[in-house]
């Protein structure tokens, strides 16, 4: 009888184990409420757009230009966006989001969301500081916009990324960059290559608002990364002089630090 039970028990966990994917596909425009419950919901359709005020959801997917509103309810997977397709998160729970080939998510509001990745010409924008995250990820030819937030850390994947940081909170900034850069846009900012909570340095400052900043950083290379704006990005550099090595349009400590970093080196075979 004992080994009957056993075998019972294992087909039932097979069984369940094994359940089919759930997909429900909304092509026109709908809500979902708090009384809602979906495994997997896809949003296709240019123009189509879908609102959650609440209820749950286990994966997203969104697609062909269509839009997602997010102000309620659960996400307890991944989130999706491919195709020039939008998610726009206020409030609500997320486990994480990954945009692909020019789609765009945006956050608002009280949003929570641990993971967040960017890539390939896509673009996330993080507007209010009531928004948290666990790790922020920017890939190979995406843009990234913080202007509030709250993040533990936030990691450049390539140097193909475009990341313009101008208010939030901010614990650390690491990854591999590639030779890449990132903007910092405030005043009173400085940039220094020791200490700080993991001894590769930091950069302090206030952003436009006022509120004063300091965040790590997480490699010794992320230094030698940051370009730091007093106010705002300078426009496009026509005629940049001939010791702007850093690409800002101005010949500055930037551009000694990083020459300095590379003193005496020597590239010949």
């Amino acid at each position: 009888m004992r080994r009957i039970i056993f075998m019972l028990a294992i087909v039932i966990i097979f069984a369940v184990s094994t359940q089919a994917e759930v997909v429900t596909i909304f092509d026109s425009n709908s809500i979902i409420t708090a009384v809602d419950t979906y495994d997997t919901v896809v949003v296709k359709g240019d123009g189509t757009v879908v609102d959650m005020t609440g209820g749950a959801v286990n994966k997203l997917i969104t697609m062909n230009a269509s839009t997602f509103n997010m102000s309620g309810g659960d996400i307890s997977s991944s989130a999706y966006s491919y195709d020039a397709s939008q998610i726009n998160m206020s409030s609500g729970t997320m486990a994480s989001v990954e945009a692909y080939a020019e789609s765009n998510v945006n956050f608002t509001g009280n949003a929570n969301c641990n993971y967040v990745y960017a890539y390939s010409s896509s673009t996330v924008n993080v507007l209010s500081d009531g928004t948290t995250f666990d790790v922020v990820c920017s890939g190979i030819g995406s843009n990234l916009n913080i202007t509030g937030g709250t993040f533990n850390n936030i990691l450049i994947a390539d140097g193909g990324a475009s990341l313009n940081i101008s208010g939030g909170s901010i614990g650390g900034i690491g990854g591999g960059l590639s030779g890449g850069r990132f903007n910092i846009i405030g005043y009173n900012l400085s940039s220094v290559p020791y200490g700080g909570a993991n001894g590769y340095g930091y950069v302090t400052g206030n952003w436009n608002d006022g509120t004063a900043f300091s965040i790590d950083y997480e490699y010794t290379s992320i230094y030698s990364s940051a370009n730091l704006y007093d106010g705002v990005i300078p426009v496009n550099c026509v005629n940049p002089p001939e010791g702007d090595i850093s690409g800002d349009c101005v010949v500055n400590m930037s551009d000694l630090s990083m020459m300095a970093s590379e003193w005496l080196l020597d590239g010949t075979e």
